[in-house]
């Protein structure tokens, strides 16, 4: 049986996108006699993801663990991921004072050529946007739900605060594993935080995922080793070392995690396919979907690019290295025991825009890659731009919610007809 993980990229409301995409999924999976969660036919290992993306998947991850537990979600049961979505959208008379009236003058200032530079400066961290962050955190801890049935598979209080992933060589001994990726500010350290069923993340962890510097204040993370050494006054080094690590947004180091999904000694453990849930498109296009031949020159425009830009970053350098080591393994380049240690992984993708990453060709010198167009959005891809990133309006949620669901049953009818 095939093993796999879901990656889910960061890209704010548009990850509504991904809650559809996972919430269609989950519903597919079941429990086998081993007790491994399988969906279509293959064993999920792990999912990861960044800001709304790393939200989604940590929602997703804690239903995978309650359908290993035995829990059977009926069919008009909201699974978590769904609950967050809904309940994140913006409402006249909602919990937060005015929140539908603020999102609304949020999003059109962002919609304006002028305002772009002026909105970022008056975005710093504020007492209005800590009150957001907090109440944003209060949604996700809703949307979990009761914990305690993660109980009797913690080995420890309290998760696992601040790993490096080479504490995790060595396999758990359950999986799937959650990467959460967020970046340190101050360290610039890019390692993602792991979660496993016997050290479950910490929520403040999932909220330092999202913690977008313009907007919202960086988040600290008690370190506890530090945290240890200063209690017993033998902390190494510079006495005022903090006992926390602050972090910001994913979205500046890992967006999403994949290649660390690869860091276990046991080769067998690793995934033998990676689906990608993509936010940002690769390729600039018209309004006719064919890849744009002209610059953009209008300031909304060029901050669109430059962030549909900077948010593919990271995650096609770590595609990039996967597809190199592939490419070793097709030429014979490895030798024995580098073939044990380095697996051949597959990249899927289910996009937004309706352009899809498909495993490289077999002949390609560098693992590289083709793009396939299996479906057409029904969200033109021109209207996404970043200041509805931001928007958070019922019926655009909604849409996306709606065309994730979409998107994840065409991939996977996409997919059996190419393996077939």
């Amino acid at each position: 049986m095939k093993k796999i993980a879901i990656a889910c990229q960061g890209g704010g409301s548009h990850c509504a996108f991904t809650g559809g995409v996972l919430a269609a999924l989950l519903r597919r999976v079941h429990v086998d006699a081993q007790q491994r969660l399988v969906l279509d036919g293959h064993e999920v290992v792990g999912l990861s993801g960044t800001s709304g993306g790393a939200v989604s998947a940590y929602l997703a991850w804690l239903d995978l663990l309650r359908i290993r537990q035995g829990h059977r979600f009926a069919e008009d049961e909201p699974l978590a991921v769904e609950r967050f979505w809904k309940n994140n959208a913006a409402q006249l008379f909602g919990r937060f004072p005015y929140d539908l009236l603020t999102n609304l003058a949020v999003v059109g200032m962002a919609s304006m050529e002028s305002a772009v530079p002026a909105l970022a400066s008056a975005s710093t961290p504020s007492a209005a946007t800590r009150a957001i962050q907090a109440h944003m955190r209060a949604q996700i801890a809703e949307a979990a739900g009761d914990l305690s049935f993660l109980q009797p598979l913690a080995e420890a209080e309290g998760g696992l605060h601040r790993a490096r992933l080479k504490s995790l060589h060595k396999a758990p001994p359950n999986f799937p594993v959650l990467l959460i990726g967020a970046a340190n500010v101050n360290q610039g350290v890019f390692e993602p935080f792991i979660g496993t069923p016997a050290h479950p993340p910490l929520l403040d962890q999932v909220v330092a995922s999202t913690a977008l510097p313009d907007l919202f204040p960086s988040v600290g993370i008690a370190t506890p080793m530090k945290a240890a050494r200063h209690a017993q006054g033998t902390a190494p080094g510079d006495s005022a070392e903090p006992a926390s690590a602050y972090y910001w947004d994913g979205l500046l180091s890992q967006n999403p995690p994949i290649s660390d999904f690869l860091g276990f000694r046991e080769r067998e453990v690793k995934p033998d396919e990676i689906w990608i849930v993509r936010i940002n498109p690769v390729a600039r296009r018209n309004g006719a979907g064919r890849i744009a031949i002209e610059p953009p020159t209008r300031a909304t425009e060029i901050a669109d690019r430059r962030n549909e830009l900077a948010g593919n970053l990271s995650l096609e350098q770590e595609k990039r290295f996967i597809r190199r080591i592939n490419a070793m393994h097709d030429s014979g380049a490895l030798s024995a025991a580098g073939r044990d240690r380095y697996k051949k992984v597959q990249l899927w993708g289910i996009s937004l825009d309706g352009w899809s990453d498909v495993p490289e060709h077999p002949g390609a010198p560098e693992g590289d890659w083709r793009e396939v167009k299996y479906r057409t959005p029904r969200v033109h891809t021109q209207v996404l731009d970043y200041a509805t990133k931001l928007l958070r309006g019922p019926l655009f949620l909604s849409e996306l919610d709606a065309l994730g669901r979409e998107a994840a049953q065409e991939f996977l009818e996409h997919r059996q007809a190419v393996e077939a």
